[in-house]
């Protein structure tokens, strides 16, 4: 109960500093595990419409869908491979970060973020603080 309650009050601010920019009409939720799940489903019924897909870089879950029936409309969102997410499109990256004493942690100038992600925010011309920010 308390952790959601704290995802529910950390997701309504994030929702008060970032979604009311006017870039992030729509935008993408990068992670199709638990968290990026999670995230989406705690987001409000007004931002959970703007969202277009969850992506993700593994080949696997590409193609599948998200349903969280449980949410009133019930939530449905196509899993994305990471080619095939537009340029430019604003994303929440919901993927835990691994602590630097793990095995194939990243060095401390990459901020903990996967080289997945960093790579395609270059590729996809996202600015972090503007277009892509981190939430888990």
């Amino acid at each position: 109960a308390r952790r959601r309650c704290a995802l529910a009050a950390r997701v309504a601010a994030f929702e008060r500093r970032v979604l009311t920019l006017p870039a992030w009409a729509h935008f993408a939720v990068w992670g199709a595990g638990r968290e990026g799940r999670r995230f989406a489903s705690a987001l409000s019924s007004c931002a959970r419409a703007r969202v277009v897909a969850l992506v993700d870089d593994d080949a696997a879950k590409a193609g599948g869908r998200y349903v969280n029936r449980r949410l009133v409309p019930a939530l449905t969102l196509p899993i994305v491979h990471t080619a095939e997410l537009r340029a430019g499109t604003p994303t929440v990256v919901c993927v835990a970060r691994r602590r630097a004493d793990e095995p194939g942690a990243l060095s401390s100038d990459s901020a903990g973020a996967p080289e997945a992600v960093q790579r395609a925010a270059a590729v996809l011309g996202l600015v972090e603080g503007l277009t892509l920010w981190h939430f888990c």
